[in-house]
């Protein structure tokens, strides 16, 4: 057969999503975006692994707070805030949080008067709260932490503004935005034109493990795989942010889509002087709305307040969600509302939230959050380096 007859072998062409010149111009925006977002991209990254660890890391700097010599029987719960009062006289108790097991302490929220009075939430401004640590057994003070100077809020400040107030959250939503775009630029990079092909797009090229070839399949076939859990972390992180999170907000407020609470008209009925009751009477409400394992109370800070029994979680189990409103001199229930009453967009965000932060699954959230944020690291400086540091082919 003479080599005229050979039929030659056509090429299906690439689409137009994958021709060259689309393929130059997604690449020229990965690469320039990552190239000047990268210090924001590793400073937030590293404060989201130091945050994510914060249970295990502020239970070795705050031992001594957190923990006394158990013993057989505990103070009544008004000793134990009677102690913080005793000690911060020019202070008001506005949250009492009861010891979580043996051998844990309790603690009371001390605030100032003029910050007790402020309605509305304060979602990142400074506060003049001092946590006073007690010991459960003999409502003795254990020691005092602002909360200020807390290693957890620390740390937030550092990731959620750098310590630079409103211009330092918009710095922060700009690095996760363009985070976002990197991962997406990157994914369409990585497109192979061969989806059969195995080295270089769905494991790296291990044997050519010197030069630009090993770094740059680290980069994309690591990215690949990364980018669902890096953008998920990232999200999140936007529900929080200066204008996303704003946004997101107002979205909420408009469908009607906020938590239930207490009507501001619920007011604390005080008959013939009638003395508030102690808090010790709490402990059997708590138990009947299964509290008992874990919850705070939200203390009144004027006559007609009333007393809130609540879940002490944090961001961990949303699903325990519970909130029991009691009047402060007869002791009754007068308002609860627990997660099964949340509104759907609520409960995403309390989800995204908590997942966020590390909290969701335990150390399994704490683990995927901490993967998330080494490979944004990773990748970043995977992209750079072969720029910045020549190396061989």
């Amino acid at each position: 057969m003479s080599a005229e007859s050979i039929p030659s072998v056509v090429r299906p062409p690439a689409p137009a999503w994958l021709s060259p010149r689309v393929h130059a111009k997604f690449w020229r925006l990965h690469f320039y975006a990552g190239f000047f977002v990268a210090p924001l991209i590793i400073w937030l990254c590293i404060t989201g692994i130091l945050y994510i660890l914060t249970p295990q890391i502020e239970s070795a700097l705050y031992t001594n707070l957190l923990n006394v010599a158990p013993q057989d029987t505990q103070a009544t719960f008004d000793a134990q805030v009677a102690a913080a009062q005793a000690a911060y006289p020019d202070r008001m108790p506005t949250q009492f949080h009861p010891s979580k097991g043996p051998g844990k302490t309790a603690y009371v929220v001390m605030t100032t008067h003029m910050e007790a009075h402020m309605t509305g939430m304060r979602h990142t401004g400074p506060t003049d709260n001092i946590d006073v640590y007690i010991n459960p057994y003999t409502a003795q003070i254990v020691g005092a932490l602002r909360q200020e100077d807390r290693y957890s809020r620390v740390v937030m400040t550092l990731h959620g503004n750098l310590y630079m107030g409103e211009f330092g959250r918009i710095l922060t939503e700009l690095g996760t935005v363009w985070s976002i775009v990197l991962l997406l630029t990157g994914l369409y990079l990585w497109q192979p034109r061969r989806w059969s092909q195995v080295w270089g797009i769905w494991a790296p090229r291990i044997r050519k493990w010197k030069g630009r070839v090993w770094w740059r399949d680290f980069h994309s076939v690591g990215g690949m795989y990364l980018t669902i859990l890096m953008t998920a972390f990232l999200v999140t992180g936007l529900m929080i942010s200066f204008s996303s999170g704003t946004i997101f907000a107002l979205t909420r407020v408009a469908l009607r889509q906020l938590p239930p609470s207490a009507p501001a008209t619920l007011k604390s009925q005080q008959i013939d002087r009638q003395a508030q009751i102690p808090l010790q009477n709490l402990i059997a409400i708590a138990e009947a709305n299964n509290l008992s394992q874990s919850y705070m109370i939200t203390l009144p800070v004027d006559p007609t307040g009333l007393f809130k029994i609540s879940a002490d979680n944090g961001m961990a189990k949303p699903e325990q969600r519970h909130d029991v409103s009691v009047d402060q001199y007869n002791g009754q229930v007068v308002y609860s509302t627990d997660w099964k009453q949340y509104p759907i967009l609520t409960k995403l965000t309390v989800w995204g939230l908590s997942f966020h932060f590390g909290d969701l699954f335990g150390v399994v959230n704490q683990v995927l959050g901490t993967l998330a944020c080494i490979g944004l690291i990773f990748f970043t400086v995977s992209g750079l380096s072969p720029v910045l540091v020549p190396c061989g082919q």
